[in-house]
């Protein structure tokens, strides 16, 4: 009586598309409630398919769902098989609590310096890092720098505008900005790459690069206001 009830349950929960997982905590299954449900349409003559639509708001695999079905339709059980294989010794549930209190503690440590701590191998740290935690790697931006007179220089500007134009329509205030922009090619020392049996085989102009002390650049200048956006004008050099 028990295991129909639950399965009445679990039907209504999903009819109105609301998942069951987190409101059966209590139950105690026969086995995988996930599986049970699957087991609960297959009786009903639903097919794989059809219980693949059924259950798109579940968090059940397809490929789940057509195993479970394949295992019903042989006449297998659905309890888990015994797993061969060696047991997890270093993505453990202690290892991985571990490393996570370490990144909240301090995020700026790369996985080469945690291996070591907690005698795991780097590779390890790096599983831990991306796939149990799902965390990323940032770099740091670069930003200029004020100095402290800059900062208190643009607090009054800033101050001075607000007093004049705070009330008054900004359709009559444009904000331009201009940038040089360097015409060279730039090089990267760590990417360029060219392969030979010796540096006198590769030609003269691919295994070298010209760098001149004024290199030639472009100013290019824009403004925006209120309604219109101004495009791009470049300033030739002799100007």
């Amino acid at each position: 009586m028990f295991y129909n009830n639950v399965l009445y349950l679990q039907y209504s929960i999903i009819y109105y598309n609301i998942s069951f997982l987190p409101l059966l905590v209590g139950f105690k299954f026969e086995m995988d409630p996930k599986k049970e449900t699957i087991k609960f349409y297959y009786g009903k003559k639903f097919s794989p398919y059809a219980i693949v639509k059924k259950l798109a708001n579940l968090s059940i695999s397809e490929s789940k769902i057509y195993r479970v079905c394949r295992r019903l339709r042989q006449g297998q059980s659905l309890d888990s098989r015994h797993r061969s294989g060696r047991p997890r010794s270093a993505r453990t549930a202690l290892n991985i609590k571990r490393v996570r209190k370490r990144i909240r503690r301090k995020p700026l440590r790369s996985a080469r310096k945690i291996a070591p701590e907690f005698d795991i191998s780097n590779r390890s740290i790096r599983r831990i890092l991306k796939e149990d935690l799902g965390l990323r790697t940032y770099k740091k931006h670069t930003l200029h720098g004020l100095s402290t007179a800059q900062t208190e220089k643009r607090l009054v500007r800033s101050r001075e505008l607000l007093e004049r134009h705070g009330n008054s329509d900004l359709e009559h205030i444009i904000f331009s900005d201009e940038k040089l922009f360097s015409v060279e090619e730039r090089y990267n020392h760590q990417n360029s790459r060219i392969y030979a049996l010796a540096i006198e085989d590769i030609l003269e102009d691919m295994r070298t690069i010209q760098r001149f002390q004024n290199e030639k650049k472009l100013m290019g200048w824009c403004a925006i206001s209120k309604k219109v956006k101004f495009p791009w004008f470049f300033v030739e050099s002799s100007v």
